[in-house]
């Protein structure tokens, strides 16, 4: 019997594409990529809106673009978007928001890092006659024999002119692997070869006081760098070694740094809980506490004088209005200002003003300073000849921690 043609199926006039697994993986990863490029750059555009809608920043991009394309003669486009941005910052009229050149910018992030790129000396120049004022222990300087009061007389193959600056001798120091020195030394002339390194920034020192049987700290601050908490917290162990019974922190001269080191400090002394101060910015002010448990409770004398500013303003007023401390010295600098630097893409840096700080007590002290509880004033006798019995503010200082 024969089969009803009607009966049989009908063949699908389509193929079916059959895929090996390594097509499979390759076309998913494909689409992956994809998919995260356009989420990618759809969150972009969502976070950086303003940038699109920004009519000013699409002026100054087409001001610059004309300049570049048009202009009759040859243009500088560094020089171009450096003026730009100096503008940008001269306009906020705020003298702490600044453009910082390549040397100025270098400079401040050497002392914000606590490191550089040297040999571990300092170097003075009087009357057109650079001389060593200072070795650092422990820096290719030392080891390699250089001595204060050693004058300069060529580096490498250059030969020191008086009308140099001092800029341009440190640099002649940093960009080499090793430096020769020419120096005279009393009537010898001397070479010495000294290997360049990064050196940490000393931005302490420390030693004990006795006075009326009883064991005085003391703490200089320079600056507030990466590196000084460290610092700090390696000296109060050799000085807390030594049984001291109250502490003078030395903040005269000491112009800021980070905020974040002033609060590790702060930190080391306060309660848990302690207000250390206050800022306020464009989201509201906002009140910083101790948050760790860690506090000390012996007494603390900060000396302070017209140098003392920003970061060591907070933490001298801090540990005078939270903690008890005594300010003896100089009413201070007056800086209740708060700044953020930003590197630029040719490494140099804008500093600019973020928010006001206050005192816990809520005291805002810009332009106006601080003033101590006991004033004291150095007299010419001290700036003639700097030792520590010509340091009134020191010596009275000394004087309160030991009654």
């Amino acid at each position: 019997m024969k089969k009803n043609p009607r009966n049989k199926r009908k063949k699908n006039n389509f193929k079916i594409n059959k895929f090996s697994l390594i097509e499979v993986i390759i076309i998913t990863l494909a689409f992956c990529s994809l998919t995260s490029v356009i989420v990618g750059l759809s969150v972009y555009l969502l976070n950086n809106r303003n940038l699109i809608l920004d009519n000013e920043l699409l002026d100054i991009v087409n001001t610059y673009n004309k300049i570049k394309d048009n202009f009759y003669e040859e243009v500088d486009k560094k020089e171009l978007a450096t003026s730009a941005i100096e503008g940008m910052m001269k306009t906020l009229n705020e003298k702490y928001s600044i453009y910082l050149d390549e040397d100025n910018s270098s400079d401040l992030n050497e002392k914000l890092e606590g490191e550089y790129q040297g040999i571990g000396v300092t170097v003075r120049k009087s009357n057109e006659i650079f001389s060593i004022e200072k070795v650092h222990d422990n820096t290719p300087a030392y080891d390699a024999g250089l001595k204060e009061g050693d004058i300069l007389l060529q580096i490498n193959d250059y030969e020191i002119k008086g009308t140099d600056s001092l800029d341009y001798i440190k640099s002649l120091i940093k960009k080499v692997e090793k430096v020769t020195f020419k120096i005279k030394r009393n009537e010898e002339i001397i070479s010495i070869d000294v290997k360049v390194k990064t050196i940490e920034y000393p931005s302490i020192s420390y030693k004990t006081y006795e006075r009326n049987n009883k064991n005085i700290g003391y703490i200089y601050i320079s600056t507030f760098s990466k590196t000084t908490t460290s610092q700090v917290k390696d000296a109060l162990k050799h000085l807390e070694d030594d049984n001291i019974e109250s502490l003078i922190f030395d903040v005269r001269g000491n112009t800021g740094g980070y905020l974040n080191i002033a609060d590790d400090i702060l930190n080391m002394f306060m309660k848990k809980g302690t207000i250390l101060y206050a800022v306020d910015d464009n989201n509201g002010t906002k009140k910083i506490y101790d948050t760790t448990k860690e506090s000390r409770t012996y007494d603390i004398v900060v000396l302070i004088d017209q140098a003392t500013a920003s970061a060591s303003e907070i933490l001298a007023t801090s540990l005078k209005e939270s903690y008890g401390a005594i300010l003896v010295g100089a009413k201070t600098f007056g800086k209740g200002l708060v700044q953020q630097v930003s590197s630029l893409s040719d490494n140099t840096l804008i500093k600019y003003t973020t928010a006001k700080w206050y005192t816990p007590d809520g005291n805002y002290i810009n332009e106006i300073g601080y003033k101590p509880d006991i004033e004291v004033y150095l007299t010419k006798e001290y700036l003639y000849n700097p030792t520590d019995e010509n340091d009134l503010q020191l010596q009275k200082a000394l004087e309160v921690l030991s009654k």
